[in-house]
């Protein structure tokens, strides 16, 4: 199943980002095809980030939300929320069907 996660990031806790974004990252990278898509959020592109946008392949919305309580940043409080959204195609774009179409094949 595929789910939306948008997580929003605690301003009094913004200062551990930097400090441990290595770490977060190398979270992330170790999930694999889990987390098939993420990112920081900003409202203007020099902003600095306010949360992310992850998309998760996951079995189920436990599941997806053990993989979110995991992370770095969400054991060191910077997420001040976490809403998880089931996520189904709409629209896809060639490159992006070709992308899900390789993970099917996984």
């Amino acid at each position: 199943m595929l789910f939306a996660v948008l997580l929003r990031d605690n301003p009094e806790r913004l200062h551990l980002r930097q400090a441990h974004v290595d770490e977060h990252l190398d979270y992330v990278a170790a999930q694999g095809t889990k987390v098939l898509a993420g990112g920081a959020l900003r409202p203007k592109p020099e902003d600095a980030p306010q949360g992310a946008l992850w998309l998760v392949n996951a079995e189920n919305k436990e599941a997806a939300q053990a993989i979110i309580e995991g992370d770095p940043f969400f054991k060191l409080g910077l997420r001040q929320s976490v809403d998880i959204y089931h996520w189904s195609k709409g629209v896809w774009s060639e490159p992006f069907a070709q992308c899900m179409s390789a993970l099917e094949g996984t």
